[in-house]
């Protein structure tokens, strides 16, 4: 076998056309504390705005997540809570089978393409 089809081990990666540095050992670090900060910003604007307005308009964010934490130890909230997510979770349900109906009416039904497309398409393109 000739030299140059002889295979000298795995081939290297190409070096950087950037000119930037590659960044060695943790890739991962700089978008955690990138996150890290930006969630502690939104947080301090938070806080420092339910100081100016009162509890009832913005609460601030310790107020907040103790009243959450009233969810695992109050029966009615989380009750409440979970009737809420019910709600939701239904409406959901609902718009998907209705809008999955108007989909699918022009084309079986083929009569119903100008109600669809001509009257109705526009007026609730109009909320969207």
């Amino acid at each position: 076998m000739s030299e140059a089809g002889a295979s000298a081990g795995p081939i290297a990666a190409p070096p950087r056309a950037t000119g930037q540095p590659e960044r060695a050992g943790r890739p991962w670090l700089l978008p955690l504390i990138v996150s890290a900060l930006f969630w502690i910003a939104v947080l301090g604007v938070w806080h420092a705005y339910s100081l100016v307005v009162p509890p009832y308009q913005l609460p601030g964010p310790l107020a907040v997540f103790a009243r959450m934490g009233d969810f695992f130890t109050d029966w009615a909230l989380a009750r409440q809570l979970f009737i809420s997510i019910g709600h939701v979770a239904a409406a959901m349900v609902i718009a998907f089978a209705v809008g999955a109906f108007l989909a699918v009416l022009p084309y079986a039904f083929p009569a119903f393409r100008i109600l669809v497309d001509n009257r109705l398409t526009p007026f609730l393109n109009a909320f969207s």
